[in-house]
């Protein structure tokens, strides 16, 4: 596959200046949302600061902590770290609130450019403008209700903006919404281009209007052949435009690389970003959510950028962990996993970083010399680790006194077996300890080492809603479906062949990520999307769409306490905000299993 073409990268600023138009976008939101077609998308200028407008919408969306608790939490890869067990929503739970709100707010911006480029005579905008701003629109738009129809079933699909306060709704069947939506996106499909010069890159191009509509096939129409095969030639279409590639491993989610052009050549949807503080808002948060509370762990190690600042919102499962592991090739006293993902996405060590000349000294039992000794440590040195496999004592001791975290697994198997001054002979040295709800590895995916200090929280990391990754995946699920399997693994092998160690030193590890035809089943292809797209606002859905939510959910190793017996969740909870705004609550009903 070709890279995509770009003569040069601008810089950042000027980039999102593109993007955003106008400051009062990200300055004065309320006052932009109060903006009507009939006051200010009149002209050509006003339609364009309204389109850019949407752009920043997007970030109300990409990556909040709402979005990140309907989609990844509570799920077989996510829980929170200090939940006895599922996290418990009903309709006053305010990250369900925010995103319907989010959702409703874009939506409604949305209607009121379309309304306005259908129906103003808008001078100076010529008409392949106007119809690619249709095209952008109407995308976002139908972008928003997916996300709004998975979560909730049965919504408001209000087509035309509202004006004022609106206090009578109706919820619309699904599937009418599914109709919207793939009308919406087989319209920007054929009217956006499929790229733009390098400075207007992040627009919504044809190509992030297949690989949404081949989702949403996939989801709405799982059981029609035709539709399944329309998914898949649209993922094809993708893939074989020349385009697009996939990007280095290690590269994918290093912020000093993420406009370059080997990471850009895999975006095929990114919401982004900036550096300046007017243009960027909020900023991305993501950042935070993801990352344990290491600092509670060691004195030696104190927050800082390069670990996150942690908000430990969400830990990955012990389902999670093992997804990644392949136990007949893995090395793990050499921290040498088969699969690069657990490497270079999860963060598993942390240095002693305080202060220049601080040094960090305990009393630990030492393993070869059999007494407790003072041990010193100084800054750089590493202070502690959380491997994702199942160390042995030999493994622990070789990196003795760095304080060794082992999976929860492994408590069973240490038990009380641990060396100390009264139990010299004890199989597992003094270094070991547990994961727990403040110390396991985290993904990276998020972290934003260039903030200028490490309480910082309006990030500059891009978000890659849709890449070249997922699009092989979708062409995956596709070809399974139509019981192709032999495509299904060409497509499923391209990942995994990107994600295989890449270490000529270790050549037992080449070709082993490949698999074969007897390999792919739907809960394979439902693991493969775990490990690629861990973190990225799918899981919720994915589970959904595999018909797996109410099973796995079910499962024991999901949980570190308290395992779910029962769980009947296949829909969020309307807000109860929204059910008390309105007057006419008999034509809302509430979703089954909660109350009002």
């Amino acid at each position: 596959m070709k890279s995509i073409k770009l003569n040069s990268l601008i810089l950042i600023a000027l980039l999102m200046a593109v993007l955003v138009g106008c400051e009062d976008t990200f300055l004065n939101e309320t006052n932009y949302n109060k903006i009507t077609s009939d006051d200010y998308y009149t002209t050509a200028s006003g339609i364009k600061s309204g389109v850019n407008g949407l752009y920043g919408r997007l970030r109300y969306l990409y990556t909040t902590e709402a979005a990140v608790n309907m989609c990844e939490n509570n799920t077989d890869m996510f829980v929170p770290p200090m939940s006895t067990g599922y996290m418990k929503i009903d309709p006053n739970t305010g990250f369900v609130r925010d995103f319907w709100n989010a959702c409703y707010i874009t939506i409604n911006q949305c209607n009121a450019l379309i309304q306005a480029l259908n129906n103003t005579n808008i001078v100076g905008l010529s008409d392949s403008l106007r119809i690619r701003y249709l095209g952008e629109a109407r995308f976002i738009r139908a972008h928003h209700y997916d996300h709004l129809v998975k979560q909730f079933g049965d919504v408001p699909m209000p087509l035309k903006p509202s004006v004022g306060i609106v206090t009578t709704s109706r919820r619309v069947r699904s599937d009418s919404v599914w109709n919207q939506i793939i009308t919406d996106l087989q319209f920007a499909i054929k009217h956006l281009p499929a790229n733009y010069v390098s400075a207007e890159y992040g627009r919504v191009t044809r190509y992030a209007a297949m690989q949404n509509l081949a989702k949403v096939l996939l989801t709405a129409r799982r059981n029609e052949h035709q539709s399944i095969q329309l998914a898949l030639n649209y993922a094809d279409s993708i893939l074989n435009s020349g385009n697009f590639a996939l990007a280095n491993i290690k590269d994918l989610w290093d912020i000093s690389k993420q406009r370059t052009p080997d990471v850009i050549q895999e975006v095929i949807f990114p919401v982004l970003y900036s550096k300046d503080v007017i243009l960027n808002g909020d900023g991305n948060r993501a950042h935070l959510y993801f990352v344990s509370a290491y600092s509670e762990q060691h004195s030696g190690v104190i927050r800082s950028i390069e670990y996150g600042r942690g908000w430990d919102r969400l830990k990955p499962t012990k389902y999670a962990y093992r997804m990644f592991l392949n136990k007949d090739i893995d090395i793990y006293s050499k921290a040498k996993l088969l699969d690069a993902r657990a490497t270079y996405w999860f963060q598993t060590s942390w240095n002693i970083n305080r202060e220049a000349g601080y040094v960090y000294s305990s009393i630990m039992y030492d393993p070869v010399l059999k007494v407790d000794r003072v041990v010193y440590q100084s800054v750089g040195s590493k202070a502690m680790m959380a491997p994702f496999g199942d160390f042995t004592p030999d493994d622990c001791k070789a990196v003795w006194p760095t304080w060794v975290y082992l999976p929860d697994s492994m408590k069973n198997v240490v038990g009380n077996n641990i060396q100390s001054l009264s139990s010299p002979n004890a199989t597992w040295p003094s270094n070991v300890k547990f994961y727990n709800h403040l110390i396991f590895p985290y993904i990276n995916k998020y972290l934003d080492p260039t903030r200028p200090d490490v309480n910082y929280e309006a990030g500059s990391k891009d978000v890659f809603v849709y890449r070249l990754a997922e699009t092989y995946l979708i062409a995956a699920e596709a070809a399974f479906l139509l019981e192709d399997f032999e495509a299904a693994v060409y497509y499923l092998n391209a990942v995994r062949k990107r994600a295989e160690r890449d270490d000529l030193s270790s050549p037992q590890f080449f070709d082993k990520m490949l698999i074969t035809k007897e390999d792919v089943t739907a809960d394979f292809i439902l693991d493969e999307r775990g490990r690629e797209l861990i973190g990225e606002l799918n899981r919720w859905y994915d589970l959904k769409r595999f018909g797996k939510l109410e099973e796995r959910m079910k499962w024991p190793d999901i949980y570190y306490d308290n395992p779910v017996t029962w769980y009947n969740y296949w829909l969020r909870p309307i807000p109860r905000e929204q059910l008390l705004r309105i007057t006419n609550p008999q034509d809302f009903p509430q979703n089954p299993g909660y109350s009002n």
